[in-house]
């Protein structure tokens, strides 16, 4: 008890107040004082005197002191709980053993049991559980802030009464959720399938519920689920609505027309046509509607409201020329709307190619609202079709192309001298690894695809580990992009699909970039990549000591260059302060800390002062509080390393930061070296490091390695000599290993590369932002930019879009959440340069004629000569004589006497396109002018049936009628390139086959799919007239709809067996089955199957399996050995082709 004056006030007794207590209370107080001694010894703070005998004065001691005073026994803590009275109600303790036992009885169905249990060992440390159920502190919210020992009394009551408030999770009990364990085996585990996440248990209560693996038990408030049951009841919810979905298809949705059944085709079709003429009468009815109001309050214009009107219009334009200057985007933009507004036909309209990327870029951004826009009439846009020209003039593709070669000399305008000094700028971005069929090539596109050599190794490698798995999915995409030393050029070159990317996978890829572009006129200086420990290896690769190296030779420069690695000087601030803000590092430097608490100090005593007042206004919470997405951004980096913060550092007149501020200001300095943006820059903002470089002989190019690489290597030195510390302490007291490497060998790097650069002929000056990697950053953001969704695209929606980057680079702003965001990026008006774009064919190409003549010879022909002969779909060694000279094209069509739709069946000769190089061919190389030149004197075969010379001829014309099979052009399309053959082609085939080998029986392809579907029953009377167990083989071409594949089944009539030949080598039992089944009951006899596996050539890629499957069939009609293989397919099309026209079998051409 405390009296106003703070003093405790004591509790007196008296002999003469109070009779003696009798000897039994005496001998228990006594047992009170033999435990607490010091109780009759304390001195009364209202007198001076010495302390009464403990007959005389007794002091009462609080109940809070009672109840923290220290323990010693477990029997100790469980006399005072029983004492007090502390054992809530419905509780009961008792001592087992060496252990304090507090437990909770509840009555259930089958009896009393024991729920909660608090368990309190000798050591006064305890547990909880819950009908034998440990309760993992660890995971539990409610016991993670208890303490740790129950070494006191009122700690105790701290967990009993948590213990009292705490409710059971009740997990999910749903019945619905209960049956998925026996329907669906993964839904207990984790998206990998590995680790167990959850499970099905029935003795924490009544009923059975799912509990998650990290289920805290015990939970509080008004729900009786812990926060990890409700996290994953949201999966188990996803699985019961999958799996109590209505499988019955609904005919008003957008199912696929193929998946719906007969009664839900003719449902959809009705409701369709009742939807078409709703629309029909409502479109009638708005025109009516229209045509009254225009009746109604529609002003027919005179000639002087015509030319007031035009008045209007034209003070418009003289409003907007007098706003905008000329030359700006704003003009531009106004003058294209009044030119496009003036044409009746949009197609008429030819747009200014910076219109076009402006337009691309929007797109880009969101197609649904670049369309919105275009048809609403507020603006004229170019049309989808027209951006896709410009797009898809570039292929999509993988690896190196010659197409994108040729675009680049277009774009790099390399007849100025100054525009050939270039730098390779390498990165990885992450995408979504899946796969996505591509319709045209007919293949699957994700996997990992480094080119061909890297190919090769990796299935070396895994042939040798003797891996069975599947080829691995892509999961980053590696970019190598051309940026301009002395020129605002930034060129997305070459992309490849990689996962788990090594530095010596990196190795051929990087030479063979610098190898194409030698040729092609740029001068390559160097790679700038981030300090990543692939990149790191790949510098390694070029010194046979495994150390790191700052350039090599380049191989390919004829003058004898050298060829520069630098580490990017963004990513290096980045690591610099990633290293700094580190609290497993204590960086010590010429005695002194030098610690990131500083920093943060500094910014709490700068926000306390007045705004007017404070010195590093630009530093924010966001800065020193940083996170895992905080530390990626450069511009944080660049305002805490700054000379502001240094400064404001030196003025707070504190020693033990001086240290720190030396090494910011030191890092600022470095920077601000190797990131000169603009050439105002030093005299706008008064630093003179960050003036543009014009002299070989720069200040800055001495400071940097006289005094700042001394530096760290001093500073590294003085934490070797320094004692008491072990080498990984003495590790954390200087910035990272890599950092120091990075930064060593990209100064001297930089020294280098300045010096030889300021002496190129026409460089005036040179920013050294040029050699950071932030355009190709800006170039990932952009990609995860599409459709602004912020995700990262797969492997087909990187190459597409890179397709439309590579035209729209130059309008491509920096993206708002990039690690470019600090730098604004306007429209270059000076790139109006005319755009390539792809020709369009107003008819379709025939299937048997080849490209037109502004496209590209196939990579496979394009270093030799095209065969040519007399005879149709052949060529000869010798080329066509033409009067055109190379390069040249012949825009007359070619003379016929077939009129339209009409074939001859005499064999004709081809003619001759010649294809036309670009006229800046002047300015490649000798050594690739004499390549292209050569491509472009290669015939390339046109048949009479191309557009060029029948413009009248459509896809629907016939072009073989025989033996009741029409061949049209559209069905001789699919043997061109890498289509796929379909029914038409195959079963002519078949049929020419089957003349010229009497012995042999081929079915239709239809015959197979009528049996499937039908039965057996259904096809016996197809080939009543045909004696078939006369012959020796019946073939029967099959088409495996699932996966879209063509295979063959043949059965040798007189050994009773049948076998299946496939180019892909499935399993295809089942198709044997069923024409086993068919042969039963057609011969009467048991057919064995014949499941051996064959050496037979076969496909190795997605489309070629229907021409496999033919020549499967020619070969085994004549029965002979295969002697053909994947490399002689494109040839046989072509041969397939002619033979399908002469409507008779050639010798085949095999090499």
């Amino acid at each position: 008890m405390i009296d106003r004056r703070g003093h405790r006030k004591l509790r007196l007794t008296s002999r003469k107040h109070f009779k003696p207590k009798p000897k039994q209370s005496q001998t228990k107080d006594a047992g009170n004082e033999a435990q607490c001694p010091q109780a009759a010894k304390l001195p009364c703070p209202l007198s001076n005197k010495q302390p009464c005998p403990p007959e005389e004065l007794k002091i009462s001691l609080p109940v809070s002191s009672y109840a923290d005073s220290p323990l010693t026994a477990i029997d100790e803590l469980h006399g005072r709980l029983k004492k007090q009275g502390s054992i809530p109600s419905g509780w009961t303790s008792e001592i087992q053993g060496k252990t304090l036992v507090i437990y909770k009885l509840q009555i259930f169905k089958t009896g009393p049991e024991v729920t909660l249990l608090l368990t309190v060992q000798q050591d006064f440390t305890w547990e909880v559980s819950y009908r034998r159920h440990n309760v993992d502190r660890e995971y539990c919210t409610l016991l993670s802030n208890l303490p740790s020992e129950i070494s006191s009394v009122s700690k105790a009551k701290d967990v009993l009464d948590v213990l009292c408030k705490a409710d059971i999770c009740e997990g999910n009990p749903d019945e619905r959720f209960l049956v998925l364990p026996n329907i669906h085996k993964n839904c207990m585990k984790d998206s990998t399938g590995s680790r167990t996440i959850a499970t099905l248990e029935s003795s924490r209560g009544e009923m059975p519920s799912i509990y998650h693996a990290n289920c805290e038990v015990l939970v509080t408030g008004d729900s009786r689920k812990c926060k990890h049951c409700k996290k994953h009841r949201k999966s188990l919810s996803a699985m019961a609505c999958r799996e109590h979905k209505d499988d019955v298809t609904d005919p008003s949705s957008h199912t696929t027309y193929a998946c719906l059944h007969t009664p839900e085709k003719h449902e959809r079709l009705s409701r369709t046509q009742k939807e078409k003429q709703r629309l029909s009468r409502k479109v009638v009815e708005l025109e009516s509607k229209l045509a009254a109001a225009t009746e109604q309050i529609g002003v027919t214009l005179d000639d002087k409201l015509h030319n007031d009107m035009k008045k209007i219009g034209a003070s418009l334009t003289k409003q907007v020329y007098d706003s905008y200057p000329e030359g700006s985007f704003q003009r531009l933009f106004w003058d294209q709307q009044i030119k496009a507004s003036g044409f009746k036909n949009s197609k008429s309209m030819k747009w200014h190619p910076l219109f076009i990327k402006w337009s691309l870029y929007l797109k880009h951004l969101s197609g649904k609202a670049y369309e919105l826009l275009r048809t609403s009439g507020c603006i004229k846009l170019p049309s989808q079709s027209t951006l896709r020209d410009y797009t898809h003039h570039i292929p999509a593709t993988i690896g190196f192309s010659a197409e994108i070669d040729q675009h680049l000399v277009d774009t790099a305008f390399l007849s100025q001298e100054t525009n050939k000094n270039v730098l390779l700028v390498m990165d990885e971005m992450h995408i979504k690894h899946d796969l996505v069929y591509d319709k045209h090539s007919g293949s699957l596109i994700g996997f990992v695809d480094l080119g061909s050599t890297n190919n090769q190794i990796l299935e070396f490698e895994r042939a040798l580990a003797a891996e069975t798995a599947d080829r691995a999915l892509a999961k980053t995409m590696l970019v190598f992009m051309v940026r301009g030393l002395l020129c605002k050029f930034n060129y997305p070159y070459v992309q490849f699909a990689c996962s788990d990317l090594s530095g010596s996978q990196m190795f051929d890829p990087m030479w063979e970039a610098v190898s194409r572009l030698e040729r092609l006129g740029f001068y390559v200086l160097g790679l700038s990549c981030d300090g990543a420990s692939p990149n790191r290896r790949l510098w390694k690769l070029h010194n046979n000591k495994k150390e790191l190296v700052h350039k090599v030779p380049n191989l390919f420069a004829e003058d004898g260059r050298d060829f520069y690695f630098i580490s990017d000087p963004p990513h290096l601030l980045k690591t610099i302060r990633n290293s700094f803000c580190n609290p497993k590092r204590r960086l010590w430097c010429n005695d002194k800390d030098i610690l990131w608490q500083h920093v943060v100090d500094l910014y709490y005593q700068d926000t306390a002062k007045p705004v007017t007042l404070r010195q590093i206004r630009d530093i924010k919470y966001e800065h020193i509080a940083l996170n895992s997405f905080s530390k990626m951004r450069v511009d944080l980096a660049a305002q805490v390393m700054s000379e502001t913060v240094s400064k404001a550092l030196l003025n707070s007149k504190d020693t033990r930061v001086e240290e720190t501020a030396k090494f910011i200001g030191m890092v600022d300095k470095f920077f601000d070296c190797l990131n000169v943006t603009h050439i105002n820059n030093g005299r706008r903002k008064k630093k003179s490091f960050q003036s543009p470089y014009r002299k070989p002989n720069d200040f800055r190019l001495k400071w940097l390695t006289d005094e700042f690489i001394p530096y760290l290597k001093q500073w590294e030195n003085d934490v070797q000599k320094r004692e008491g510390f072990s080498p990984q302490e003495k590790a954390m007291m200087v910035l990272a290993r890599e950092t120091r490497e990075g930064i060593e060998v990209t100064v001297k790097s930089f020294v280098e590369l300045v010096q030889y650069i300021l002496k190129v002929p026409g460089a005036k000056f040179f920013l050294s932002e040029r050699i950071s990697q932030d355009p190709l950053e800006n170039f990932f953001g952009v990609q995860r930019q599409r459709g602004r969704t912020g995700e990262n695209p797969n492997v087909s929606q990187f190459c597409k879009n890179t397709q439309a980057i590579r035209i729209m680079n130059s309008v491509c702003g920096n993206v708002s959440k990039g690690n470019c965001r600090g730098r604004k990026q306007s429209i270059d008006m000076e790139d109006n340069a005319p755009l390539p774009k792809r020709r369009r064919v107003r008819q379709p190409t025939s299937s048997c004629s080849t490209e037109s003549s502004s496209s590209v010879l196939p990579s496979s022909s394009a270093n030799q000569p095209v065969k040519s002969s007399l005879k149709f779909g052949e060529m000869s060694d010798q080329p066509e004589k033409s009067s055109l000279k190379s390069g040249e094209m012949s825009d007359k069509p070619e003379k016929s006497s077939l009129k339209s739709g009409e074939m001859s069946d005499q064999p004709v000769k081809p003619s001759v396109r010649l294809i036309k190089i670009s006229d800046k061919a002047s300015i490649l190389p000798d050594t690739l002018k004499r390549s292209l030149s050569s491509r472009s004197s290669l015939p390339m075969p046109v048949t009479r049936d191309d557009p060029a010379d029948h413009s009248t001829l459509s896809r629907d014309d016939i072009v073989v009628k025989y033996c009741g099979i029409v061949l049209r052009r559209q069905d001789l399309h699919t043997l061109h390139n890498h289509n796929w053959l379909n029914d038409q082609v195959i079963n002519l085939y078949m049929k020419l086959v089957m003349e010229k080998y009497d012995d042999v029986f081929i079915f239709s392809t239809f015959f197979y799919v009528k049996l499937l579907s039908n039965g057996v029953d259904s096809v016996l009377s197809w080939h009543k007239k045909v004696d078939l167990i006369t012959k020796r083989l019946l073939i029967f071409p099959v088409h495996q709809v699932d996966i879209s594949h063509w295979c063959l089944v043949v059965a040798d009539v007189p050994n009773k067996h049948i076998a299946c030949f496939d180019s892909i080598d499935k399993e295809n039992s089942r198709y044997l089955v069923i024409l086993q089944q068919y042969l039963l009951k057609l011969d009467g006899e048991h057919y064995s199957l014949d499941l051996e596996e064959r050496s037979i050539p076969r496909q190795s890629n997605s489309y070629d399996c229907g021409v496999f499957t033919c020549l499967y069939a020619r070969f085994l009609a004549a029965n002979c050995r295969f002697h053909f293989a994947q490399k002689d397919i494109a040839a046989i099309r072509e041969q397939m082709q002619s033979e399908l026209l002469q409507k008779k079998l050639l010798q085949l051409r095999i090499q």
